[in-house]
């Protein structure tokens, strides 16, 4: 392992050492206070992850990538790159995240413990310390942190940015602690900075792909090679074997964006997957061996819907929409416009404790704001023209339920967006498989799932309990699973709570009013 005053011996001979660093720092640190990992990962469910990876087969395990991710609360965000990683067949492992995490913290998320569990250890840091230590002490900071990563014999990457401290920035880019740095300002500008600080889902998508590139890139051989041969085609590569299987996949009706031709992409990896359930294969999202003979065989399943195909015999309300239409409708019949409590007497008193609320979206209760890009740039905009933030002073106040005038479409799209990741989250987390293949295939009972998303996830897990439990019982018609859906709205017995149990009464009789009828 390289020492530290070789590092910086190393480093001063290339420029000053315009902090002093190398003669206050100690290059045998103790270890002693270095438990916080440990302790932070005991909350997160990453036994249950482990547990599920090792039912893959052996011969797959090589391909497997362990990481920990480190950073702030954006390295947890649901667009975060580490999030976009942790969804890769070929990538398992942690994100440990602290809300205004400072350097100091930082430094202490590196522990003794787990410590040849991870292949991968990932950090997010531009030197942004809510502490207001300098810029010195946080290149101390880091220094620490970089040496004990390295300790684990784990490849080591760090992304940073100048956005936050310059000097910290500049120190990333010349130390050789790390294996690798991203340089955030290589590919974004300050309009990636949204008003919170964080960097917006454009960048995050980046980073997800160097990051690909870094760890993967290198360790793909002979990508050229015919289709025919022997070999395993997976994330990170890329040429001309890559572009045969994605226009394969694309003939075949899966959904892969023009931009990803040519690299195998997180994109192109979901493709594959779903190619492989439609097939019967084990969803590894790597093209083996297996894979390729039956994806250019004329016994692959095409992913092309054909409404023939329909069962006759099973009354159905029609095959689902798009996520938009039911949130358009939603909008338009359920939640409606603007309200907040400052605002003149005119609201149902049920929704009396409701913050700020715009399309069903509520300011106070959730954090879409500060979770995603899209969030953030709904909320900017309405306190941009309603007339009740500092930024519209002086405008028109929005009187209750209105919907933006102008800029409703806009608003309503940003809106399917904020919702429609966490209603597949909820869908994928709290629906038995069964019960995902027969609501797939309705558009009422999809409907009824894309509303209970509004309602909440502990609702749309309420909801999904009576399905999962009702197909166990051997109901397994749409029709008949729909009267359970509306049951348990109509019915509930969820809470005691009053406002609340009246609350999903009236979305179920207003559910119902929107209903196909069964054919």
């Amino acid at each position: 392992m390289i020492r530290l005053k070789d590092i910086l011996f190393e480093q001063s001979q290339g420029n000053a050492d315009p902090f002093g660093l190398r003669n206050l720092l100690n290059p045998d640190t103790g270890a002693s206070g270095y438990d916080a990992l440990d302790k932070l990962l005991k909350k997160r469910n990453k036994r249950d992850r482990r547990d599920k990876d090792k039912d893959r087969d052996d011969n797959k395990s090589d391909l497997l990538v362990n990481v920990l991710f480190i950073g702030d609360e954006e390295t947890d965000a649901q667009f975060s790159y580490a999030n976009q990683l942790l969804t890769s067949s070929r990538i398992k492992g942690d994100i440990v995240a602290d809300k205004y995490l400072s350097t100091k913290k930082l430094k202490k998320l590196i522990g003794n413990s787990n410590k040849n569990e991870y292949d991968v250890i990932s950090i997010l840091d531009s030197g942004n310390d809510p502490t207001k230590i300098s810029s010195k002490q946080s290149i101390l900071n880091l220094i620490d942190m970089f040496k004990k990563a390295k300790k684990y014999n784990a490849t080591v990457i760090v992304i940073s940015s100048s956005e936050k401290d310059e000097q910290v920035h500049d120190w990333i880019k010349s130390q050789s602690i790390t294996d690798h740095v991203i340089d955030i300002d290589e590919f974004s500008n300050n309009t990636s900075l949204l008003k919170t600080g964080f960097f917006n889902k454009q960048v995050h998508d980046v980073i997800s792909r160097k990051w690909i590139q870094l760890i993967f890139g290198s360790k793909t051989a002979d990508i050229d090679k015919d289709i025919t041969d022997k070999t395993i085609i997976n994330l990170g590569d890329s040429g001309e074997t890559v572009v045969k299987i994605q226009k394969r996949l694309i003939d075949l009706g899966y959904d892969i964006d023009d931009e990803s031709i040519g690299t195998f992409d997180l994109d192109t990896e979901a493709a594959v997957k779903d190619f492989q359930e439609d097939n019967s294969i084990e969803p590894y999202g790597v093209v083996d061996e297996e894979t390729t003979r039956l994806l250019f065989s004329d016994d692959a399943i095409s992913n092309i819907q054909d409404d023939e195909d329909d069962d006759d015999d099973m009354k159905t309300s029609g095959r689902p929409e798009p996520f938009i239409h039911y949130a358009e409708i939603i909008i338009d019949k359920f939640e409606g416009g603007y309200f907040n409590p400052d605002m003149p007497q005119g609201s149902d008193p049920v929704y009396a404790r409701s913050g700020e609320t715009m399309m069903g979206i509520d300011r106070l209760r959730s954090s879409y704001e500060t979770d995603t890009a899209e969030g953030q740039q709904f909320w900017e905009i309405i306190d941009a023209n309603s007339g009740w933030a500092e930024e519209s002073e002086g405008e028109d106040k929005w009187t209750y339920n209105y919907r933006g005038g102008e800029l409703e479409k806009q608003l309503t799209q940003l809106v399917g967006k904020i919702m429609q990741p966490q209603h597949q989250k909820n869908f994928d987390k709290y629906l038995s498989k069964q019960a995902k293949e027969i609501v797939n295939s309705d558009y009422n009972l999809t409907f009824h799932f894309v509303r209970a998303t509004w309602n909440g996830s502990g609702w749309f897990q309420y909801f999904a309990r009576k399905i999962n439990e009702a197909i166990v019982n051997d109901i397994t018609s749409a029709e008949e699973l729909m009267s359970v859906a509306m049951d348990s709205r109509i019915n509930t017995t969820y809470t005691n709570d009053a406002n609340s149990k009246e609350l999903i009464r009236r979305s179920g009789e207003k559910l119902q009013k929107e209903l196909k009828p069964y054919d």
